[in-house]
């Protein structure tokens, strides 16, 4: 008969799933409620895709409110900029104005919506790509005809 899951049994279950999930160290959480390392890393199998959702839509609910304070921001700036135009302050527009580049700009280049901005990942030069290929074409060596139309299909994404 199978040993029921430490974790599943800890009272403080919910507590140590939502601290799995948002990716904490093993160690402290096993210092924090007094179990094993060991027992945290099966027990993470455990647990459910609820909790799983409710991270995400934490996430997103905190990017929500970044992207909310941001648009106020903004807003303010530009009530700003309003003013100082109407009072001919041209000084004080321009020092609004590259308030709102030193924090749009960034911004931007994260979201990849400058030219030129935005990070670039290559996908084909990194190991887990690598592996990932040697995997696919291993389990394909009992059918050749596939694992040359794979390769070639491959080649012509990673050449494009």
């Amino acid at each position: 008969m199978a040993r029921v899951c430490t974790i599943c049994a800890h009272p403080n279950r919910a507590e140590i799933d939502a601290r799995i999930v948002s990716g904490e160290i093993y160690r402290t959480i096993a210092s924090a409620y007094n179990v094993s390392e060991s027992a945290l890393k099966r027990h993470k199998k455990h647990i459910s895709e609820a909790v799983v959702d409710m991270e995400r839509q934490k996430a997103f609910s905190d990017t929500a409110r970044m992207m909310k304070e941001l648009a106020r921001g903004f807003d303010s700036l530009a009530r700003a900029a309003d003013q100082a135009e109407a009072e001919g302050d041209r000084r004080g527009l321009a020092q609004l104005w590259k308030a709102a580049a030193d924090i749009a700009i960034p911004i931007f280049k994260i979201a990849g919506d400058l030219p030129g901005g935005g990070v670039t990942f290559n996908i084909y030069q990194s190991p887990q790509w690598v592996k990932i290929q040697a995997v696919i074409l291993r389990e394909l060596e009992p059918y050749p005809d596939i694992r040359v139309l794979l390769v070639e299909a491959l080649e012509g994404v990673e050449g494009a």
